[in-house]
């Protein structure tokens, strides 16, 4: 360990302050490096200066994703996504480091490029392994980003392994012999220089980080199993319906929805006939994004700069909707959403989602097709998504309600349509009918209180926490010595309180 935080004190003192950037524009100013041919002048500079700028954003995001980590917070869709495009970004450059000094025939650039490409993994991703849940999350797949499962790891421990470092001190060895004074001052004056004449140091550092790996798989291994479990289950109790949706078939209802629906509405249903969503916890059992019709997209400028080619057909032939099922996720029409008992409408307020935040939502949304269903129910993990966690990823900017339920953030369809009762909340709902043998009735915002729990008071909504403490009361009776039973009974006490429904702005997300 001693290792390791010697490594990271060293190195973390030679970022330079130089200014943040997006990582979009990070990513977009690499891509357009790539294409340059030379590693000379300006190619050479771009890259250094690229990974200088990428260690100050990549720097100030972690320490804030650690701040709301040590708080206990979850990490909300925006800060997920931002994570994982770290990572893409960082692999992708640090594998253009290696490849330009493995390429070059100029041994100095050759050698400054090698330094940098272990500076850039020393100034941000090294310093994070110590910590077991962010380790855990870098390392994910995520195919939103192309990135597979330990690939991070792979390259760190690819970066330092003995083949690679031997080759480095070859260099320069050779390079003392032809380089100049002044090339030669530029090279020890290198921290990373220094580091490489400690004798095993890199291979320790290197031996710490499989160290972390190994003892990550138990914790791999129990949720591998509750997924399987959970699959199993979830896909046989999926294909048992009674019967169908009450409104099913309703046209006149269906007419009225359809013309109801904006681009980015959230739809939530209930589907009572189904036996999945007698285990759903609360009301609600799914949710989905109204993506809106061809027309709307191409008025909102958004059908020829954000919407992917490969989906234009299916928009045209009336798949609006990107979902999340067992199957995993992909687009569906309105008519095959429709059967189900209760349907809602819940749309976010102008100035919670200006129009310039459409497309990153589109594209953070369409990023999500083709992943599969978690059957961990794990709302930080992007490498499989239930239902509600595809609203998560996608509205990344949201403070979404969540639940803790067996040492994992969850979200479910009541969280998220629970967020309407909130005060001050970007959500609204716009929309909500149910049907019955009989027919169908509108539903109120008062009518979702009920049908969630929640409490109104006035004109304010509460919600029930339980609190409990453990009391130790003295048995009756003479006090007994000279056993291994307790003088004391423990006795557990809880009470309920309402707690106000209040939307807080995240801060610290980008």
């Amino acid at each position: 360990m001693k290792y390791l935080i010697l490594f990271l004190f060293i190195f973390g003192s030679s970022v330079q302050v130089l200014w943040a950037d997006d990582v979009s524009l990070l990513s977009a100013r690499l891509q357009k490096l790539k294409k340059e041919r030379s590693i000379e002048g300006n190619k050479l500079k771009g890259l250094i200066g690229l990974s200088k700028r990428f260690q100050l954003t990549s720097k100030r995001f972690h320490q804030s994703v650690l701040e709301d980590m040590n708080l206990k917070k979850p990490l909300n869709g925006g800060q997920l996504t931002k994570l994982h495009k770290l990572v893409s970004v960082f692999i992708d450059l640090s594998y253009q480091l290696e490849k330009e000094a493995s390429s070059t025939k100029d041994n100095f650039l050759g050698i400054i490029l090698r330094f940098e490409s272990i500076r850039l993994a020393a100034n941000t991703y090294l310093p994070l392994y110590t910590n077991e849940k962010l380790r855990t999350l870098l390392n994910a797949e995520d195919k939103a980003f192309n990135i597979s499962k330990k690939e991070l790891k792979k390259n760190l421990i690819q970066l330092l392994n003995k083949s690679n470092m031997d080759t480095l001190r070859l260099d320069i060895s050779k390079a003392r012999e032809v380089f100049s004074p002044q090339k030669m001052k530029r090279i020890e004056r290198d921290s990373v220089f220094k580091k490489i004449n400690i004798e095993g140091y890199f291979s320790k550092v290197r031996d710490i980080l499989v160290k972390y790996n190994l003892s990550d798989f138990s914790n791999e291994a129990s949720t591998l199993s509750i997924h399987q479990l959970s699959r199993a289950f979830g896909n046989s109790a999926g294909s048992v319906k009674w019967r169908s949706g009450y409104l099913f078939d309703k046209q006149e209802v269906f007419d009225e929805i359809y013309k109801k629906l904006k681009p980015l509405d959230i739809i939530t249903e209930k589907a009572g006939f189904a036996l999945t969503d007698t285990f759903i916890p609360g009301h609600f059992g799914h949710n989905a994004i109204w993506l809106g019709s061809k027309k709307e997209l191409v008025e909102l400028g958004l059908w020829d700069t954000t919407i992917p080619d490969n989906l234009k057909k299916d928009i045209e032939k009336g798949k609006l909707i990107i979902e999340t099922d067992r199957s995993g996720t992909h687009l569906k029409s309105l008519e095959e959403f429709m059967n189900v008992d209760e349907f809602a409408i819940l749309r976010l307020s102008k100035n919670s989602l200006p129009l310039e935040k459409y497309k990153e939502i589109y594209k953070v949304a369409f990023s999500q097709l083709g992943k599969t269903y978690d059957f961990n129910f794990d709302v930080e993990t992007t490498d499989k998504l239930v239902c509600s966690e595809l609203l998560y990823q996608s509205f990344g900017s949201i403070n979404w309600p969540t639940t803790e339920y067996l040492g994992r953030t969850t979200i479910s369809p009541d969280n998220i349509a629970s967020l309407v009762l909130h005060s001050n909340s970007p959500l609204k709902l716009v929309y909500f009918v149910s049907g019955s043998e009989t027919g169908h009735r509108y539903k109120s915002v008062d009518d979702l209180v009920s049908d969630t729990g929640f409490t109104k008071k006035g004109k304010t909504y509460y919600e029930t926490v339980r609190s409990c403490k453990v009391r130790k009361l003295k048995k009756p009776g003479p006090s007994r010595r000279g056993t291994r039973a307790s003088n004391y009974l423990n006795i557990k006490e809880c009470k309920d309180d309402l707690n106000a429904l209040v939307y807080k702005k995240r801060i610290n997300t980008h």
